[in-house]
């Protein structure tokens, strides 16, 4: 099957992304907002599929630090999960790596004179078996829990939503500490949802 993030491409992100057995949106392309999250859902909704997927736990962040604390992981995968998708997949290394000398190397922190994905730590460096990450287990199995949970029920939006643009546009958040509820929400979305509307 296919995993297929459209955004970027050339064609209309919601056609794009229906085309794909597991639609997948990311946290980091339109600042990762709730909007965003919504088109691979809202596609898989239309396309009749039970899983849409995120790119999840990146986020570019200016304090100097690719660590996300367990409530930002929490609230990033309640964003996530809020917005219909069913499935995360935890951005950045899979394992720890360390370098000839012995040093740890990660690809989404700058500095240290190692190749770097970019100028600024993005991701969150998940390193399982140290205290501070003591939570990772019970949050896994929390995360496939709601997942499966997810994908049990038939999705029902009260209003469909028209998103007229072909693309979603890059949005630049670059927040300065922890990640905020609703951060690049539209004022559309947010009326929306507090009237009680789901949408597509």
């Amino acid at each position: 099957r296919t995993r297929l993030q459209a955004h970027g491409g050339h064609g209309d992100v919601l056609d794009d992304d229906a085309t794909a057995d597991v639609p997948e949106s990311e946290g980091l392309y339109g600042g990762g907002s709730f909007d965003f999250l919504k088109l691979a859902s809202s596609a898989a909704h239309v396309a009749g599929r039970r899983e849409a997927t995120s790119e999840s736990f990146v986020l570019t962040n200016t304090v100097g630090t690719a660590f996300l604390s367990e409530d930002d992981l929490w609230r990033l995968a309640g964003r996530a999960f809020a917005a219909g998708i069913t499935r995360l997949v935890h951005h950045g290394v899979a394992y720890p790596y360390a370098r000839s000398d012995g040093a740890r190397w990660y690809p989404f922190r700058p500095g240290g004179g190692a190749l770097s994905a970019g100028p600024l730590p993005i991701s969150s460096e998940i390193r399982p078996g140290e205290p501070k990450w003591g939570f990772l287990p019970d949050f896994n199995r929390a995360q496939a829990r709601l997942g499966y949970a997810l994908t049990r029920g038939e999705p029902h939006a009260e209003v469909a939503w028209l998103h007229a643009e072909r693309q979603y546009p890059q949005g630049i958040y670059i927040p300065s500490g922890s990640p905020e509820p609703e951060a690049g929400e539209s004022a559309t979305s947010l009326a929306l949802r507090r009237a009680g509307y789901g949408y597509d």
